[in-house]
């Protein structure tokens, strides 16, 4: 099964939306033209304009006010008062002052335009729009109009009506460096959504030509860094993001996207400097320290990992990929209580989170508590995290109150999944037996390498072959094979969960697969003398995800089991040549391999060679859920965060298998106390045998 994930949150820099600047002229009343004044009202406008050009607002503003007790309709004063309210956030008193500049004046393009950047900043852009759209009928060569209109029709979700506005500034000004970084924006958005061609390309030249004409444009080195990143570029995009914090030493949020970089970059050290820059600059970045603890996460510093993620809440109680990875981290440190409210929580802060949901599912199938369990388990296909591939059929999904008379079960992941699963399948069919109701045939498709051990073992259920093409018309409706323990649960509680704890469980289930005991009697003959313990072993995982955190060194496994009259084979799967050649050079007992036994293809011969052992000792992999239901003895090897289906640490002994014992971690990574363990069992073991 899939383990848990962490994600990262990037913080693309906001939309440039400059303003355009005052100009000194004449002052004007409503009726446009200018009017007499005395020199004084007219150096005082100057000079208030003068002020304003050099960002001295606070100087600006009284003397456009003394402008205003004089000539109260004065239409420069009353405009350009209300573009410093603007530039100060103070909105509803610029929208007031430059509303009653246009209506005085409502032939001036640029009052239009700051009319339409209020109305933006109020989000009324609809109204906006309209602004804009005057301003440019005022004067259709105004490209500052048609960017800010651009900008609004991004905020509006029209990313090709805001592509056709930057593209019309950029035609009447070539050189406008914002417009070229903004459509640069757009095309990724177009290029995220997978349409535009060639739209990733365009905009990597449009931020190129942006950071041309304003070699210090940082905001543009930065989009142009974020598009890079997404499109994994990542040596380029570290280069360009280099160039943005040269730029602006203060632009935490870059430094941010850095971080990210140099983590997917496999540099730590560098990423956890850039990630604390951003918040020495930034101390209520949320992001980044949400990214910073997904950087001690992914290294297993979960103590860090949950401080930098309690940071991240305080500052951002919302942030639900918080609550997720602080989830992941306290089921890590076995704070199963906070874990089960954090992913509770992420799911209230969005109740379609399936990677939430799906991760909840599988602390509680940990925590025996199925009848939750088995229903959040069902978000498993909206879940990233989840390897499985659902079948493509044209047929439905069955449901407890389904007509059909056939059902398709199927296998949704390996092999250990297939066997795994087994025992509900069985529980099904005898169900639905006694239900008018219910289908009157089930068939089931797995992996043709365990056709003929199932059809041993099984032999009134219809096996498929997974490999071979799915023909539709042998079947009515479908069901994943997974899903079949939430099906028996609502078969028995009349289609629906209700609440309690009492669900369907299953209770150390006796064997349940059969081998060939012929082929298992010849395999012990091969192996093992008389008096000798025959001792299979496995001890890789290939899963993607955790393979490496529940795999032992085999040099190590083998000296554990080292000890006179006990015959070692191997159960591994894969090409395992090499390893066992080394074992001779280390001067460790060799391991047995049956001759053109392939024990990854013919898994008939697998199970017939676990059959043949005394004792199995392997890791958490798809040999311990064919011993298991083979009802073989078998030792499994747990790393500290073990797959859900072995529970808590209390647990020795296996719900679903009881030939089972639990060898566990007790800190992460050690391998070495539990393989001392497995050799004093193996002492005890063989003192008892002889």
């Amino acid at each position: 099964m899939s383990g848990n994930k962490f994600k990262k949150i990037p913080r693309p820099k906001a939309n440039p939306n400059p303003n355009p600047n005052p100009k000194s002229r004449p002052i004007q009343d409503g009726s446009g033209e200018a009017i007499q004044v005395n020199a004084a009202l007219q150096q005082k406008l100057d000079q208030a304009i003068g002020l304003h050009v050099q960002n001295e607002l606070e100087l600006a503003k009284p003397l456009y006010l003394e402008i205003l007790r004089v000539r109260p309709n004065a239409f420069e004063a009353l405009h350009y008062l209300g573009v410093i309210h603007y530039q100060q956030g103070k909105f509803e008193e610029a929208l007031r002052l430059i509303e009653s500049a246009v209506h005085l004046f409502p032939s001036h393009s640029v009052s239009q335009c700051n009319l339409g950047n209020v109305y933006q900043a109020l989000s009324r852009f609809e109204d906006a729009i309209r602004a804009y759209t005057r301003s440019v009928e005022l004067n259709p060569q105004f490209s500052d109009a048609y960017f800010n209109m651009g900008v609004v029709l991004n905020a509006l979700g029209s990313v090709e009506g805001a592509l056709l506005c930057y593209s019309h500034a950029l035609s009447l000004n070539p050189n406008y460096a914002a417009a070229y970084n903004n459509r640069g924006l757009t095309l990724i958005a177009l290029h995220k959504a997978g349409v535009g061609e060639h739209a990733f390309e365009l905009a990597c030249m449009d931020y190129l030509r942006a950071t041309q004409l304003n070699p210090s444009y940082a905001d543009a080195f930065f989009n142009w860094g974020s598009a890079l990143h997404s499109n994994k570029d990542l040596t380029q995009a570290l280069d360009i993001y280099n160039i943005a914090v040269g730029l602006d030493p203060h632009f935490a949020i870059a430094f941010n996207n850095r971080g990210n970089v140099l983590q997917e970059l496999g540099q730590f050290d560098t990423a956890l400097e850039s990630f604390t820059k951003a918040l020495q600059l930034s101390p209520t970045l949320g992001a980044a320290f949400y990214n910073r603890g997904s950087l001690y996460q992914d290294h297993e510093m979960f103590e860090l990992a949950k401080s930098d993620y309690d940071a991240a809440l305080s500052n951002n109680p919302a942030m639900m990929e918080a609550f997720f990875n602080r989830g992941f981290v306290n089921e890590q440190l076995k704070r199963f209580d906070e874990a089960r409210a954090d992913f509770e929580r992420a799911i209230e802060l969005n109740p379609k989170y399936a990677n939430a949901h799906f991760n909840l599912s599988l602390l509680l199938l940990k925590l025996n508590h199925f009848d939750a369990g088995w229903e959040h388990y069902e978000w498993r296909w909206q879940s990233d995290d989840f390897l499985g591939k659902y079948l493509k059929t044209s047929k439905p999904l069955w449901q407890t109150d389904s007509s059909a008379n056939t059902v398709l079960v199927w296998d949704e992941q390996g092999v250990g999944d297939a066997v795994f699963f087994l025992p509900w399948l069985i529980r099904f069919v005898q169900e639905i037996r006694g239900q008018s109701s219910a289908p009157r045939q089930v068939i089931c498709r797995v992996d043709e390498r365990l056709l003929s051990l199932f059809k041993r073992s099984l032999p009134n259920i219809n096996f498929l072959a997974r490999q071979t093409a799915l023909n539709e018309d042998l079947f009515d409706a479908h069901l994943p094979m997974a899903s079949l323990p939430l099906a028996l649960m609502q078969l028995q509680l009349g289609g629906s969960l209700g609440p309690g704890p009492s669900g369907f469980e299953l209770s150390t289930p006796k064997p349940y697969l059969l081998a060939d005991k012929s082929q298992a009697t010849q395999f012990r003959a091969a192996l093992a003398k008389p008096g000798e313990l025959l001792i299979g072993v496995s001890w890789r995982s290939k899963n993607s995800k955790t393979g490496a955190s529940r795999s032992v060194d085999l040099a190590a496994l083998v000296q554990a089991l080292n000890l006179p009259r006990v015959c070692l084979v191997n159960l591994q799967y894969g090409d395992v040549q090499t390893e066992l050649e080394a074992l001779s050079e280390k001067g460790l007992a060799l391991i047995s391999q049956i001759p053109g036994l392939d024990v990854m293809q013919d898994l008939d011969g697998l199970a017939s060679l676990i059959s043949a052992c005394d004792l199995v000792v392997s890791v958490d992999n798809s040999t311990v859920h064919l011993s298991g239901a083979l009802g073989v003895q078998t030792w499994v090897l747990l790393p500290l965060a073990a797959d859900w289906r072995w529970g808590e640490d209390s647990n020795s002994t296996s719900v679903w298998y009881n030939c089972l014992t639990l060898l566990r971690q007790q800190t992460r990574r050690d391998w070495g106390s539990v393989l001392n363990r497995v050799s004093e069992m193996l002492n005890q073991l063989s003192r008892q045998v002889h």
